[in-house]
């Protein structure tokens, strides 16, 4: 039998950051959402169901609303004509919390999206 001495982590819950273009519009948010994000949406609410009231749209709508409030967001780190701001997600949510939790790393040339982990 092994004992554990030393710290051990929530892997519930994970950080991310986002990276918007200056002029990204909510058509280009909604295309990225689409492209990287679409099959996970998917297999999240097929393999925990989410809320009763989730569905692919819904979900695919809070991760765009998420791009657009960080294209925006004041306090968002300026970088050359980018905005990059961070969050937060937890695989004990549902909808565009566990699916941002479960996510990896995608770039597009005015998004970019990156789980940094615990």
């Amino acid at each position: 039998m092994k004992i554990r001495t030393d710290f051990v982590t929530n892997s519930s819950s994970s950080s991310f950051i986002i990276a918007v273009k200056e002029g990204v519009t909510e058509k280009d948010a909604e295309a990225f959402v689409d492209k990287y994000f679409k099959k996970t949406i998917e297999e999240m609410l097929s393999d925990f169901g989410g809320d009763e009231d989730e569905d692919v749209q819904g979900v695919k709508d809070e991760i765009v609303e998420k791009i657009m409030y960080a294209s925006r967001d004041r306090y968002g780190m300026k970088l050359d004509g980018w905005t990059v701001t961070a969050g937060e997600a937890s695989s004990e949510d549902s909808g565009a919390s566990c699916v941002l939790h479960m996510s990896g790393e995608y770039n597009s040339p005015k998004i970019k999206f990156k789980n940094v982990g615990c």
